[in-house]
This record gives C-alpha cells, sequence and structure tokens, in this order.
C-alpha cells in the first residue's frame, strides 16, 4: 500500500489549494482508494510508520489552517 496525504489540488476556477485529502494505492488492484480527510490542509508532510506497523505519524509540513508554531 502506498499512502497520499494532502498536497495541492487545483478549484474549479484554477486556483491551487493546500489539500486535505488522504488517498490510498493498491499495489495488487492498481487502482486508489479515498480515504477520509485529515483534520486540516496539509503539504510537505513527512509520514512515519509506528513500530505496531499500523499507526502513520505525519511531521511537519505547511498548513494554510493551523499554526504549528504557536504555544
Amino acid at each position: 500500500m502506498i499512502y497520499s496525504f494532502g498536497g495541492t489540488e487545483t478549484t474549479k476556477n484554477g486556483t491551487v489549494v493546500l489539500s486535505k485529502s488522504v488517498f490510498v494505492f493498491d499495489c495488487m488492484k492498481l487502482s486508489w482508494e479515498e480515504k477520509p480527510q485529515l483534520c486540516y490542509t496539509l503539504r510537505g508532510a513527512a509520514p512515519v510508520v509506528g513500530n505496531d506497523g499500523r499507526t502513520i505519524y505525519l511531521f511537519g509540513g505547511i498548513s494554510t489552517e493551523v499554526d504549528m508554531l504557536s504555544n
């Protein structure tokens, strides 16, 4: 399985915006499946799989909705 988190997408009027989308690519079926969205827009995050092999953590990235540097 290959996961895609956030990124950018183009709206109907041609504006490029950050995305909340999550997709999973099934390498056996050669198809993409849309999953529940992230809680906020995100681009450029680094995903890491947890020790349990099932949990995915996202670190860093850029969001237009969340100030990740504030206390």
